[in-house]
């Protein structure tokens, strides 16, 4: 269900803002700003941020009107420059709500005069997709953009706009024979099966890589946030044909992963899966993303992948990576 947003005091214009890196001691001011915030995810808790954190120097920030804290921006050292964040799907400034256009303008100066003081050469921004977000991020874009931003990269992201009923006919013919089949969808607290016996060979046999989390990783992560990150399974007599990990936010379901066996592909499993989570467990939100569409490591479109996710309602959605050069 769409949460509404707390009562909470506007913070003046004028306001004087201060800027502090981040430390541990600060990490429950970091989380309420998240918390309350009209454009940020469990992904910038602390909580996620921290389970990978021997892999980055972490060079965050948190902005204060008086004792309030308004504003945090994750991100991490590489080399001479700052990236936001670079251990993230996305990064960027996450407000408390409500912060006015003037006073957002002045926390980004803040931000790269902070970073350029510091002789840091550049700033990359991986900005949160529209589909996070509670409120239209178009002018903050402009805001950036003012400051000095480049768009150096523009990835598109597929979503379903929710609710969505799926009308592809193969689609629909598919899960009828999945069901025809006595195939069943249900949620799972155990990855390791789905991990190491479907979405590791998957990954390894068509693509030459290994899933981004770890299979330790992605248990720590789903012990600190139950409710956000889920895996659906696709069983027939209790043997799991398929699954999907999905990513829960206020406004949208994210599917992270998502992979099924030989046999359980040539029973459909994975159209009964995606009109599960379509039409049914994404029913109260506002979006359904399936991410990028891109062959990695090359980067190159994947035709294919784009038209199963056309098939599944989704459209076009861009994400921008943002640099700010300092030197200048």
């Amino acid at each position: 269900m769409i949460t509404s947003q707390p009562t909470i005091q506007p913070i003046e214009t004028n306001a004087q803002v201060r800027v502090i890196p981040f430390e541990e001691a600060l990490q429950k001011d970091w989380n309420e700003v998240v918390k309350h915030s009209t454009n940020g995810t469990f992904l910038h808790d602390r909580a996620y941020i921290s389970y990978h954190e021997n892999r980055f120097r972490d060079a965050s920030l948190i902005f204060y009107v008086g004792c309030t804290p308004i504003c945090v921006f994750p991100s991490n050292e590489d080399g001479r420059g700052i990236i936001s964040h670079a251990g993230l799907s996305y990064g960027g400034w996450v407000f408390r709500y409500p912060v006015s256009l003037p006073l957002a303008e002045r926390i980004v100066h803040q931000t790269l005069e902070h970073y350029q003081k510091r002789n840091y050469q550049r700033i990359e921004i991986r900005s949160i997709p529209v589909f996070f977000c509670k409120e239209p991020q178009e002018k903050f874009l402009n805001v950036l953009m003012n400051a000095g931003a480049i768009i150096s990269d523009t990835f598109i992201h597929h979503c379903t706009r929710l609710p969505y009923k799926i009308i592809n006919h193969g689609k629909r013919w598919g899960k009828k024979k999945a069901l025809k089949n006595k195939l069943y969808v249900k949620e799972m607290a155990d990855f390791a099966f789905f991990w190491e016996r479907i979405l590791k060979p998957n990954l390894r046999n068509k693509h030459a890589v290994s899933p981004t989390h770890s299979l330790a990783e992605i248990q720590r992560l789903k012990s600190r946030f139950p409710n956000q990150i889920r895996l659906y399974g696709v069983y027939q007599s209790g043997l799991m044909l398929g699954g999907a990990v999905v990513y829960e936010t206020d406004l949208c379901n994210h599917l992270q992963y998502i992979a099924a066996t030989e046999y359980g592909k040539k029973l459909a499993c994975l159209d009964l899966l995606m009109s599960t989570l379509i039409e049914d467990r994404s029913s109260q939100k506002a979006y359904f993303n399936m991410g990028v569409s891109h062959i990695p490591p090359t980067g190159k479109p994947n035709k294919g992948l784009l038209q199963w996710k056309e098939s599944l309602g989704g459209k076009p959605f861009p994400a921008h990576r943002l640099l700010f050069n300092l030197t200048e």
